[in-house]
């Protein structure tokens, strides 16, 4: 059938007949014929003509469950639906794709491409109804609308009752094929136990195991259920658990003060959803010591300091601890006291940042044991010094010589291997450090002077070595005292002389004690690497003992680049200064003692070389103005550090100091968590599949506690569990929504135990922060709703299908006949381009028609 969508345009024709009939007395018969038909069709097209019919259409889109709960792989679901498609020239296929969002894999086609799928949709939610309404979305007006839907009908999120009103309004049929869980599943449903309990008390652990039924044709499944407290276990029951939930009652009793983390597991032979086969939940002890002191060897004397302050301490070696923010949660300070610092694996720093950053506070006292062997360590970044990050204005960490003899009996091999070890050890030094290299026979000369080692000194090193030759004698005394007095103009806080030689050395026994003594005065260290059998070992004992340095002796030349090498590193890598060390107050001296500085400080015998970050407060220096002491703020939390030992190696003169038990007492205080004034709740919401934390803190101050209101109030989340290795507690600040209350939203966290700290303060106009209120409490967030719904919701799902006119399908059967059967569709053709062309070859056919007639 034709219709003209501007019929008015057909009024014209009228006239064009007038028109013809004015003109049939002028023109020739066929040619007045030709052009009123050009005419004509002209008109006709101006007049919109359009060829219409109806066809039968179907539009049929598979909604897809993929979500957590279903535990079933995506080929036997895509499977099902390569059942159902069957190849009619009508119908039309979509595919979406939905978990905790919903996708849109493929548009309508006359057959789905189930090989090429790559579409990925969050799994820790089901959102039904983001599906449903993309779907009624993607379908055209007219033809028949259908969906089948593949779920367990178990949505976590959204509301379906909208997109299903809309559904029913729009003709579109809905049918269903209900997806169940595996048979035998298990789930722990929930974890209950008190917020907090006395000492010593005992208490319950309230569990909830869920379960499916078997399938084997038992009543029960059966199941292994296993207790943890602090990561021990504690307990494990075999178990048979009923279909629906299954409770359990188990009793402790905790004596030491803290937080404590209990985790309860269940493993079953059938199950197949594991991520919700675990829960955790926490409590705290209050009482007890409030400073944790971690020491692995006896002796000592920060215990009789801490005595001295009247703190009350808990000791324990690090195997002792579990190494979680939670325990370490229960004290106020914690003191780390010359332990082996390369040895803090990641799990220890984690917990120590996130006790720190929650509010806790921590001394580290490390000597010489502490950073031995120290190449790297996460530690750096909580202390108010640093290891590495130098700035540019300070002082290199190291100035080395090179002696190196190049008499005759050098010549042949031993010259090569000691120029390949030379270059090798040059190569591993840092561009800051300086390098010098001198040459000796009887005489001695710079084969380049102390410069630094950057890369294009190095290149000149390399240049210097090659050309060096093996002649002459051997007096090695001259060459160290050009050495020393090169050194001692340079400015570094390591200061280093290697000698290599093989021969005897020239004696000078008046000059080479008072070459020692100018050593040792000038913190100059000497090691040596006596060469062969012939070196003088005697003569380079004795100098490397005077000055604090090692000998080696190399029978063979070829073994000389490698212990030149380790020789290097030992030097690079060492963090401390040995000597009588002058002591002055640093800037913030007045943190220990008001007036902390016009009587002289005890020098002490050694320290660990550290440099002050940017915010650092520095208590007690060097005289060369290197960290002794310092402090700072990190997250919520105080770090101080004392760079030299309290076991009277180094620190014997602080330790027979009678002013020193009150100035480490101010040290502690000033890391110690403060009590204050003001109370300060906390709630917390949680929701989503990801999921987000809603933190809801409640502050009041004063005796009629009154809501505290223009505070700066910011909060730390730490993990504290096992899965929070290497994780970075995460800051943030709470804005306030009413009197005295404060809120703030974290997205996106894991499952697990956390610590939660929150601080509200004031600012003290001009005087710094004045802490109001600070609370610490466990917090465990739970796995994703999502794997706790398990089933299928056939209720929602018959009220899907009965709803729209649908039904429920079976697998292996196919589509019914009235989803398939479709609608009919309008279809529309327009011919105005078609009357144009014929009206141009008119036209054309007129024109040559004249032409030749």
């Amino acid at each position: 059938m034709i219709h003209f969508s501007q019929p008015l345009v057909l009024l014209s024709l009228p006239l064009l007949f007038l028109l013809l009939r004015w003109a049939r007395r002028r023109t020739h018969g066929l040619t007045l014929l030709m052009r009123g038909a050009a005419l004509f069709l002209i008109i006709l097209a101006l007049a919109s003509p359009q060829l219409s019919s109806r066809l039968r259409e179907s539009y049929i889109y598979f909604l897809v469950d993929l979500s957590g709960s279903i535990a079933r792989p995506r080929e036997e679901l895509l499977g099902l639906i390569d059942s159902f498609m069957v190849d009619l020239e009508h119908l039309r296929y979509g595919l979406i794709l939905f978990g905790a969002e919903a996708a849109l894999d493929q548009g309508f086609t006359s057959r789905l491409d189930l090989e090429g799928i790559s579409t990925v949709v969050p799994l820790e939610g089901t959102d039904l109804s983001a599906a449903l309404e993309l779907a009624l979305a993607g379908f055209p007006k007219e033809g028949g609308k259908g969906i089948v839907l593949l779920s367990d009908g178990l949505p976590t999120q959204g509301e379906v009752r909208e997109p299903l009103a809309r559904a029913v309004s729009a003709g579109v049929k809905i049918f269903v094929l209900p997806l169940r869980p595996p048979r035998g599943e298990v789930w722990v449903e929930a974890l209950a136990l008190p917020e907090e309990v006395p000492p010593g008390a005992e208490f319950e652990l309230d569990l909830t195991l869920g379960a499916l039924e078997s399938g084997s044709g038992e009543t029960s499944v059966p199941a292994r259920l296993l207790l943890y407290r602090d990561e021990r276990l504690l307990q494990v029951e075999e178990v048979r658990l009923a279909p629906g939930p299954n409770r359990f009652l188990f009793r402790d009793r905790l004596a030491g003060a803290g937080f404590h983390r209990y985790r309860v597991e269940v493993v079953a032979p059938q199950d197949m959803i594991l991520e919700n086969n675990s829960l955790e939940g926490a409590t705290v002890v209050r009482g007890g010591p409030r400073v944790l002191l971690v020491r692995d060897r006896p002796g000592g004397s920060t215990s009789k300091l801490l005595e001295a302050g009247g703190y009350e301490y808990r000791r324990a070696s690090p195997a002792e601890l579990t190494w979680e923010a939670l325990e370490l949660a229960a004290y106020r300070l914690v003191i780390l006291d010359n332990l082996e610092l390369a040895f803090l694996d990641e799990r220890a720093l984690t917990a120590l940042e996130g006790y720190v950053s929650g509010g806790g506070g921590l001394l580290v006292i490390q000597g010489q044991r502490a950073v031995t062997g120290l190449r790297q360590t996460g530690l750096e970044r909580l202390l108010p010094v640093s290891y590495e990050g130098r700035e540019p204005a300070q002082a290199p960490s190291l100035a080395i010589v090179f002696v190196l003899d190049r008499s005759a009996s050098m010549m042949g091999k031993k010259i090569l291997f000691l120029k390949e070890a030379a270059a090798a050890s040059v190569e591993i030094l840092e561009e800051g450090d300086r390098i010098g290299l001198l040459a000796f026979d009887v005489d001695h000369h710079w084969l380049v002077p102390i410069r630094r080692a950057e890369e294009e000194g190095k290149e000149l090193i390399y240049r210097k070595l090659a050309a060096l030759k093996a002649e002459g004698g051997t007096d090695l005394l001259p060459a160290l005292r050009e050495a020393f007095h090169s050194l001692r103009e340079v400015e570094a806080r390591l200061k280093h002389i290697l000698v290599f030689s093989d021969g005897k050395a020239l004696p000078h026994e008046q000059e080479f004690p008072l070459l020692l003594e100018e050593l040792e005065g000038a913190k100059i260290t000497v090691s040596a690497i006596a060469i062969g059998e012939d070196a003088d070992v005697d003569f380079l004992r004795g100098l490397t003992e005077a000055t604090g340095g090692k000998l080696y002796q190399v029978k063979d030349p070829r073994d000389l680049p490698r212990v030149t090498l380790k020789e290097t590193e030992r030097i690079t890598r060492q963090r401390w200064v040995i000597g009588e060390i002058e002591v002055i107050p640093g800037p913030a001296a007045y943190l220990l003692r008001p007036g902390l500085g016009p009587e002289p400080i005890p020098s002490i015998g050694g320290y660990v070389v550290t440099y002050s970050k940017e915010t650092g407060e520095m208590a007690l220096l060097t005289e060369g103005e290197d960290p002794l002491i310092g402090l700072w703020s990190y997250g919520l939390g105080r770090v101080g550090v004392i760079n030299t030992d309290l076991e009277g190696r180094w620190s014997a003169g602080w330790l027979e100091w009678e002013e020193f038990p009150g100035l480490f007492s101010s040290l502690v205080r000033r890391t110690y968590g403060r009590p204050v004034e003001g109370e300060l709740a906390i709630t917390t919401e949680i929701s989503g599949p990801e999921p987000s934390l809603r933190v809801i803190a409640e502050v009041t101050t004063g005796a009629g506690r009154r809501w505290a209101n223009l505070l700066a109030v910011r909060g730390v989340l730490a993990g504290a569990g096992p899965e929070a290795e290497g994780e970075a507690p995460r800051e943030f600040s709470l804005e306030q929504t009413a009197p005295g209350r404060y809120e703030a939203t974290l997205e996106g966290l894991r499952p697990g135990a956390y610590l939660l700290s929150v601080s509200a303060v004031r600012d003290g106009e001009g005087e710094g922060e004045e802490e109001i209120a600070t609370r610490t409490e466990p917090l465990t967030i739970p796995y994703p709703e999502e794997y706790r719904r398990l089933g299928t919701d056939e209720l929602l799902l018959e009220e899907l299908a009965a709803s729209t006119g649908g039904g429920f399908l079976d697998p292996g059967e196919p589509l019914p006949e009235e989803l398939l059967r479709g609608g009919l569709v309008r279809k529309v053709r327009e011919l105005r381009s078609v009357m144009l062309l014929l009206a141009l070859f008119i036209c054309v056919a007129e024109l040559i028609l004249r032409k030749f007639t």
